[in-house]
């Protein structure tokens, strides 16, 4: 499977699960345990942040069940994401643009989906190669704004 039909298969779950659960722990066996029960319910595509304390361990045991699309959020440089796709993360997430962090993941073959707020910043994710982009944060916006962004 190429790299580009690897990323429309990602971006293709995660419009079709319409939510995907971001967990937040401090525990990583709290966080295996909780994308577990999240696959249970019907959950395949699942974001672990970056901020759980040894995250790579969780990427690493979740990864391993092919019925999960795990990704990580919260990444912020480079080496974040090569080492998480090494681990087995298929999408990378961020609150903000580094274009830095964007084309690693590109270069690496994974959906990467960077946050921006302004049309300005949206419009640079896409020009870098973003796979998609976060709108953040999101209680800022109202409906008219992604009409206006269309």
């Amino acid at each position: 499977m190429s790299s580009d039909s690897a990323i429309v298969d990602v971006l293709e779950e995660i419009a079709g699960q319409r939510v995907v659960p971001v967990l937040r722990t401090a525990d990583p066996d709290d966080a295996i345990k909780t994308a577990q029960a999240c696959a249970r319910a019907g959950m395949r595509v699942i974001e672990l942040t970056h901020s759980i304390p040894d995250v790579g361990a969780a990427v690493r045991a979740l990864a391993e069940d092919d019925d999960l699309i795990v990704g990580v959020g919260t990444v912020v440089e480079p080496d974040q994401v090569r080492a998480n796709v090494e681990l087995g993360a298929r999408f990378i997430v961020s609150y903000a643009f580094d274009e830095r962090v964007v084309e690693t993941a590109v270069g690496l073959g994974v959906a990467v989906i960077p946050g921006a707020m302004t049309a300005t910043e949206v419009d640079r994710c896409r020009q870098a190669g973003a796979s998609a982009v976060k709108l953040f944060p999101a209680r800022m916006i109202e409906p008219s704004y992604l009409r206006d962004l269309r």
